[in-house]
């Protein structure tokens, strides 16, 4: 029986081989690079149910304008399958590199399942069939929400939107081809040729989640430059998809992302360094990560310039016309504070259009950042920690007056109940008097009462006999 149902397996496979004859286990692959810069699934192979959406921030700065433009994707699955893990995200690289085999003629791939295990160098197990088709499912469900986060080739823009990567899908019957529809967005950046070489042979050979996720985004960024800095956190959260509730430190960080630089450095894609180097301390709780893109004949290391991903502050100077290098040197030498500060001067003037007495924004910049003594704040400007600190007296004012307005609402709640004791308290000591007494008490209680109320004439007899016990003039025997 067993045998029987190996041979079957045996058989299905080479049918299915047999309907794509053109099919051959390429090299050389592509990524889309929107995919590429923002992770698209949770690093995990499971992932808790109540949890149904997950989210990504950074900032970058836009060429055209020089400014910085902050970003944010946003993922949310379905009640039924849930959001995508690291499995999902390789399945979508599998269909598109499918997709672009077929000519990225039409949204629709035709594919067979043993056609994305070959593409992604997975082990032919029935256990992989199954999950295929489980994630595909699952991208059915899953909605993207990009804000300011969508690179539109075509129009050079940053774009906001949201959308499904998959349409639809159909599972084909009796070893039949299924196929997949992808999204109008997606295959429209498939078409604009947003897309990136990725060496699938290399891919292949990295055996874990992260390994692949790290190379699929360093592979994007080393056509750039070829050295990069990032801050640990941001990298690990915000482009490789690290849980924050898993790794909430900066040593469980850098622990789970060591196995997977390890292979990047056996699969000669970053150049092996020592973990004191890889791995560099700027306070305390604030680390960065370093990569360097492997090369055959390494330089003298001390001669290579670590680039890294320019800071906000870094950004607005050049925007401003600093070159970089300047830029770098004066917040190394005067701190983020108080180039930012000054940043926020010019800024001011500008708004204020009050700008006729510089001659050179740049000149003026620097001379601002570099003379504490000479240049001083416009009139009228108050900079954002000002304000901060304006709001948070504000703040302060508020809660001391609601706390003072607090105790003497208290105060008087305790006054009130006060009274009430002593009334309750007379009440019971009048009705212990002889009849005599309590004539004698009413009679001058009442002595000058004009109101008829049984009540108001009550609550005087048995304030005067409050009074009398104060007084002394009644004793409790």
């Amino acid at each position: 029986m067993v045998k029987k149902k190996v041979s079957e397996k045996k058989e299905t496979v080479e049918e299915q081989l047999k309907l794509f004859p053109g099919f051959v286990a390429f090299t050389e692959g592509k990524d889309e690079l929107n995919i590429a810069e923002f992770p698209i699934a949770a690093l995990a192979n499971r992932l808790n149910s109540d949890i149904k959406t997950i989210t990504y921030e950074d900032e970058i700065t836009d060429a055209k304008t020089g400014e910085l433009v902050p970003r944010k994707l946003v993922i949310t699955g379905s009640d039924e399958y849930g959001l995508p893990t690291s499995f999902d995200d390789e399945v979508i690289l599998g269909l598109l590199n499918l997709s672009r085999m077929q000519g990225f003629m039409e949204r629709v791939v035709t594919f067979n399942r043993h056609q994305i295990i070959a593409v992604l160098g997975w082990s032919n197990q029935e256990y992989y069939y199954d999950r295929i088709k489980e994630s595909i499912n699952r991208w059915l469900g899953v909605s993207f929400y990009y804000d300011n986060a969508w690179r539109d080739k075509g129009e050079g823009t940053w774009e906001s939107g949201g959308f499904h990567l998959v349409d639809n899908v159909t599972w084909g019957k009796n070893g039949e081809p299924s196929t997949v529809t992808w999204n109008e967005k997606i295959f429209e950046s498939f078409k604009q040729d947003n897309l990136k070489s990725l060496d699938l042979e290399t891919y292949r050979k990295l055996h874990s989640p992260t390994a692949r996720r790290i190379y699929c985004f360093l592979d994007k960024r080393f056509f750039q430059r070829k050295h990069w800095k990032f801050d640990l956190s941001h990298f690990a959260y915000n482009k490789i998809g690290l849980s924050r509730t898993a790794y909430k430190d900066m040593a469980q960080l850098k622990r789970q992302l060591k196995p997977a630089i390890e292979q990047l450095e056996a699969a000669q894609i970053i150049m092996p360094c020592p973990g004191e180097d890889r791995f560099t301390m700027i306070t305390r709780g604030k680390w960065n990560i370093h990569f360097q893109k492997f090369l055959k004949t390494p330089r003298d290391p001390m001669n290579i310039e670590i680039e890294e991903e320019e800071s906000e502050l870094e950004s607005k100077l050049v925007f401003h016309g600093v070159g970089r290098t300047q830029a770098r040197k004066l917040l190394a030498q005067f701190g983020d504070d108080h180039v930012k500060e000054r940043l926020e001067w010019l800024d001011y003037r500008i708004v204020k259009k009050d700008t006729g007495g510089i001659k050179s924004i740049p000149a003026y910049l620097v001379s601002s950042i570099t003379d504490t003594t000479f240049f001083t704040k416009p009139d009228g400007f108050n900079s954002e920690k000002e304000k901060v600190d304006g709001e948070a007296q504000k703040v302060a004012g508020a809660r001391e007056r609601a706390q003072l307005a607090q105790r003497e609402e208290q105060e008087k709640k305790s006054r009130q109940e006060a009274v009430e004791d002593e009334m309750r308290a007379a009440e019971k000591f009048y009705e212990t008097l002889p009849k005599q007494k309590q004539s004698e008490i009413r009679e001058i209680a009442l002595d000058s009462c004009m109101f008829d109320s049984p009540a108001i004439r009550k609550m005087l007899v048995f304030a005067k006999v409050a009074e009398m016990l104060k007084n002394g003039d009644l004793m409790v025997s």
